[in-house]
């Protein structure tokens, strides 16, 4: 009989690609599934055990640091595995001008939480962390694809510095990472190269300090859809996404590499930093978009923070590119420039 709710004891206890133990878990998968509620319950059960495993919640954004304490506690106060305890009172206090809150659990710490843009203050106080053992970083992949500037980058940082202390350099500190399936090209996946791996029928996915699980939970699944509100949209994307553990932002219709052999180069986008080649393949009557690229043209920037000194910033006419779009007659190297394209040239 299959589980009604998500385990993840089969992720904590995989290793690497390498046979080590990874220091970071990635959990994706269907909505309502009940892959944060079982993180959650792991880090505070952790807590309630041994007072020193400590952890630390990751946000995006400030803004969702609010009321977080209550949010993440209420969820799961009332699980059997706390039953145990004569009272459940946790308390949040802010330190560092609010780059950092503090938690309790009946006045003891348990947790600290912040936030991305936070790094620089994080490495500054660097030293209030090292009685932090994990973290815990929840909706990692972004529904309306909204990561913060260099947020990889800003992860790192906030790992590093939480990894130092108690006499080492860099110590041990594993990350869970937990989400929906938004996209294959979030950030994380891409700079770990997970979504070069992936395969629609993967369970696990390992490489050297990770562990993915992508999971689908047929009782959340069967669920969702028996609603009658997610009936009544049933035609709609999102509840593809939300059910079958299907990328709601992911075009792969199209993805497929091209011989450029013949073909005529006709633009060099820039988007998100990543430069773009346009190319048109005349025996095939098809435009082919790649990571290749004449240097020597300059690039057209698709968004106002891409551009500099060393780009052009106009409309491009895109009406044929469209058209020939409508008609199945575009290609793309990866899933990656295909959701740059389709999301900030095309537009569709």
């Amino acid at each position: 009989m299959k589980e009604k709710y998500y385990d993840g004891s089969k992720l904590l206890n995989k290793k690497d690609l390498e046979g080590e133990t990874p220091e970071i878990f990635i959990c994706t998968g269907n909505r309502a599934a009940g892959k944060s509620y079982f993180f959650k319950r792991f880090l505070v059960n952790n807590f309630v055990k041994d007072n020193e495993q400590k952890f630390m919640v990751i946000f995006r954004k400030r803004d969702e640091m609010g009321d977080a304490l209550t949010a993440f506690m209420e969820d799961i106060k009332t699980d059997d595995c706390f039953k145990h305890l004569l009272q459940f009172d946790y308390t949040s206090t802010t330190e560092m001008s609010g780059a950092y809150q503090v938690w309790t659990l009946n006045g003891v710490e348990m947790a600290y939480a912040t936030y991305m843009n936070a790094a620089e203050k994080i490495k500054r106080s660097a030293a209030r962390f090292i009685d932090t053992k994990w973290i815990f970083f929840d909706e990692v992949q972004s529904e309306v694809y909204a990561y913060v500037e260099n947020e990889v980058s800003k992860f790192i940082s906030i790992h590093t510095s939480i990894a130092r202390g108690n006499g080492k350099q860099s110590r041990y500190v594993p990350c869970i990472l937990v989400g929906n399936s938004a996209s294959m090209a979030n950030p994380y996946f891409l700079t770990m190269g997970i979504s070069e791996r992936y395969v629609p029928q993967a369970k696990f996915i390992r490489g050297e300090g990770w562990v993915a699980e992508f999971t689908q939970n047929e009782s959340a699944e069967k669920a969702l859809k028996e609603s009658r509100f997610n009936k009544a949209f049933q035609k709609n994307k999102y509840i593809q996404y939300a059910t079958e553990n299907a990328f709601l932002l992911d075009y792969t219709n199209f993805v497929e590499r091209m011989n450029l052999r013949g073909a005529s180069f006709v633009w060099h986008f820039l988007v998100d930093g990543k430069h773009i080649g346009c190319w048109y393949l005349d025996h095939e009557n098809m435009f082919y978009f790649c990571s290749k690229y004449d240097p020597s043209q300059r690039p057209v920037a698709l968004s106002k923070e891409d551009h500099d000194k060393t780009t052009l910033y106009m409309t491009v006419t895109v009406d044929r590119l469209r058209q020939f779009f409508d008609r199945g007659f575009i290609r793309f190297e990866t899933l990656e420039i295909s959701n740059l394209i389709i999301e900030n040239l095309l537009k569709i």
